[in-house]
């Protein structure tokens, strides 16, 4: 029997072309529809998790058998997102970054109409923000953007990995307009509290914390900022008689 390729002795890119069974299951496939691709990698994927799931086994990346299932949908369908995401996913955490990095701005190439793209390209840079990778997280939001400019959860994001890295102007903007695109978001109002708390206009924050609690009532990420709020608030007004305007 012949031990199916390891991802750790090679990226991806190679093994497309190296290992004989990706390379058949890409030809096989490539005359096939785009439609009959997307099936045949789904089946394929979700097979190869349902496998694991069953046998209660976690393979670590290391694992040529555990992620061979993975390897082949992408083999199949080039475009299959939750694969580009999985396969992106353990390259990062070989250390192959610039491939990673491949399979995650490919997933910006992909159509509007790929099915939960945007939660997809979410995962991936909340991965690269996990991994510490605030750059790479953000160049991948910023490709998002660029690809599809009217998702607002793209803006969150980049909102977030400005203001992590103290560009807390430009977290701001992002927030704004994450929330213009879409008005009764409870997280970005919440989002826009915090960046306005963030940058120094905490007077403006107490607005779009409440509206955020009123839609979405129990959500503690709003309740807790607008908690820290006021007792800024009131430190700020023990520290000095005047509040300050900005």
């Amino acid at each position: 029997m012949i031990k199916p390729p390891n991802i750790k002795d090679a990226p991806f890119s190679v093994l497309i072309e190296s290992c004989p069974d990706l390379k058949e299951l890409r030809r096989k496939h490539a005359a096939r529809t785009a439609p009959e691709r997307r099936r045949a990698a789904d089946f394929t994927y979700s097979q190869a998790i349902a496998s694991r799931l069953f046998s209660g086994f976690a393979p670590d990346v290391g694992d040529g058998d555990g992620i061979f299932g993975t390897m082949a949908a992408l083999a199949i369908d080039a475009d299959f997102a939750p694969a580009l995401l999985a396969v992106g996913s353990i390259e990062h955490q070989l250390g192959r970054h610039e491939e990673a990095m491949k399979h995650f701005l490919h997933l910006t190439e992909l159509t509007r109409e790929t099915a939960d793209l945007a939660e997809i390209i979410d995962k991936a840079a909340q991965f690269l923000i996990d991994a510490g990778d605030l750059a790479q997280a953000e160049c991948l939001f910023g490709a998002a953007v660029g690809a599809f400019p009217g998702v607002a959860l793209y803006y969150s994001g980049l909102g977030y990995c400005a203001g992590k890295q103290g560009r807390k102007a430009e977290a701001l903007a992002h927030a704004k307009k994450a929330l213009e695109l879409e008005p009764d978001n409870a997280v970005h109002l919440c989002d826009l509290g915090w960046a306005l708390i963030d940058a120094g206009r905490p007077h403006e924050a107490e607005a779009p914390l409440r509206m955020a609690i009123a839609l979405a009532p129990g959500k503690t990420m709003a309740e807790g900022n607008l908690a820290y709020l006021e007792r800024l608030i009131v430190k700020r007004l023990g520290d000095s008689p005047e509040f300050p305007t900005s």
